[in-house]
């Protein structure tokens, strides 16, 4: 399924950030291990989140994050929609992610950050370093909060 570009004057996406501790940058089948883990930890949250139909990620296994990064991955490469992972500086945990994507609002941005207490930050805090970034690196780029 290809997509047309979200934003079709980006020539390049912010690669992401480095701010208090966290280390933010494009979600890629690198990162399944991690991924996973943090999907798993926080899979009610996440079903609650985003009501998706199919029940992801209730049902989540290795392979099948595996192909959602894929997607992820690919639509990023296009500039259809921005994936992005969240995690220690050492990259070997996974605190969420920060989805940029196609609405019928617009370019809408969700996030979640581990329901398990692993996240150094709460959503709240989060947030406001979030729409730092946009005022810093999407700058001119209209994009809503979900």
């Amino acid at each position: 399924m290809y997509s047309p570009k979200l934003f079709p004057t980006l020539l390049s996406p912010p690669a992401g950030f480095e701010q208090a501790g966290l280390l933010i940058e494009p979600l890629s089948v690198n990162h399944v291990v991690i991924d996973f883990e943090a999907v798993y930890a926080s899979r009610q949250k996440l079903y609650r989140k985003y009501k998706n139909p199919a029940r992801w990620p209730l049902n989540i296994n290795l392979h099948d994050n595996l192909v959602d990064l894929g997607w992820h991955e690919k639509e990023f490469r296009d500039g259809a929609s921005f994936a992005y992972t969240v995690i220690n500086p050492d990259r070997k945990i996974c605190y969420g992610c920060i989805y940029i994507i196609p609405t019928t609002q617009g370019p809408t941005l969700s996030f979640w950050l581990r329901s398990d207490g692993q996240s150094p930050l709460d959503d709240a805090t989060f947030e406001v370093l979030i729409r730092e970034w946009l005022a810093r690196d999407w700058k001119g780029y209209k994009i809503r909060f979900l």
